[in-house]
């Protein structure tokens, strides 16, 4: 029980005071390979500290998200956040996706697209998806108007035959 302490408390602690101290780190060090799902035990405050002091310690122990990428536990946690709906207005979301310079902090999409806070991020996610919607419905209508123009040919060329039939006698 005393490892478990130990392993909560640390990121808790990091979380509550923004300060990674030398024990912590090489603890850490020692911590981030384990994270398992261990916090969903956590009262919504120490869940919180407990994201926070983990981003920070991936953020030192993995500068950039190099050896960590999308392996980080962040995601969950912020999921289990997300859950509890502790994050409503997306404040905690921007701290972590502003501090972490792994791209997968919080939301494990890899791809920020430039954006420098959630909001912006969130801004582009959605012009992105009227941007596909739009070119979904000008393909469609692409389509239509070929398959229009292709029974119209069909048309004309079968109104073109019946003519000539009729010139030459066989109907």
């Amino acid at each position: 029980m005393k490892r478990q302490a130990d392993f909560l408390s640390i990121p808790i602690e990091i979380g509550r005071t923004g300060i990674v101290s030398e024990l912590a780190m090489e603890l850490g060090k020692k911590i981030v390979p384990k994270w398992s799902n261990e916090w969903e035990c956590l009262d919504d405050n120490e869940l919180v500290y407990y994201f926070k002091g983990v981003v920070i310690l991936e953020d030192q122990l993995f500068p950039g998200g190099a050896g960590i990428g999308s392996a980080t536990s962040t995601k969950f946690i912020y999921r289990t956040i997300q859950e509890r709906h502790l994050d409503e207005e997306y404040s905690l979301a921007d701290w972590a996706f502003q501090y972490a310079s792994n791209p997968y902090v919080p939301f494990d999409t890899g791809n920020r697209h430039g954006a420098k806070t959630v909001f912006e991020l969130f801004e582009w996610q959605n012009n992105y998806s009227k941007m596909r919607e739009k070119e979904q419905r000008d393909a469609m209508i692409r389509k239509e108007e070929k398959i229009r123009l292709k029974a119209e040919a069909h048309a004309e060329r079968l109104r073109q035959k019946e003519i000539r039939d009729k010139e030459l006698g066989y109907k």
